[in-house]
């Protein structure tokens, strides 16, 4: 089985620039791209991000732990996620000089989580991670939003956690800018 480094960027899956969750800022990216290709040129990693089918074919390269989790199927991580500006990352990463930012797109959609330690589960917006505390407050969730009865991933509370932080983080951060927007306007 192959090997790797892990090497993590703050964020959720979905979270695109969200300075992943604070949104990924791009300062964060540029920093983690130099590390990283210092790391990958010392250990004589190919500077790529590899499709699921080279990973599977036991190609060296760059993966997110989502590709991971399709391919070996022994985890159900979601990060970084469909939104994770892969592009962008691997050109700070082969030190391009023409690199143009990726335009940040925020996730609207409500997700679900279930604990894997307490079996909660909890509403997830880019802006908040709300547990259902009762099997009622779930039920009434799944009507109002059309939903299967069903939970996108199960995470650990640590994870979930995370995304907590995260949430508080993004809602800090549109507070200021609002705080900001009222007082140019004033």
């Amino acid at each position: 089985m192959p090997m790797g480094i892990r090497w993590n960027t703050p964020g959720t899956p979905g979270s695109p620039l969200r300075s992943g969750a604070t949104p990924r800022p791009l300062s964060m990216l540029r920093l983690s791209a130099a590390h990283t290709r210092a790391i990958a040129q010392q250990l004589g990693i190919p500077l790529r991000h590899l499709s699921d089918a080279e990973l599977a074919n036991g190609e060296s390269g760059f993966v997110g732990h989502d590709q991971v989790s399709r391919v070996y199927k022994k985890s159900d991580h979601t990060d970084p996620g469909v939104s994770f500006p892969w592009a962008y990352y691997m050109a700070l990463v082969n030190g391009s000089d023409t690199i143009t930012e990726p335009e940040h797109k925020e996730e609207e959609d409500m997700q679900f989580i279930r604990s894997r330690q307490t079996g909660t589960i909890y509403a997830v917006t880019p802006l908040a991670v709300t547990p259902m505390k009762s099997a009622k407050t779930w039920m009434d969730m799944v009507k109002a939003y059309g939903l299967d009865n069903s939970y996108t991933v199960s995470l650990d509370d640590g994870d979930i956690a995370s995304i907590a932080a995260d949430a508080a983080a993004r809602r800090k951060l549109l507070a200021a800018d609002i705080a900001a927007a009222l007082k140019a306007g004033a």
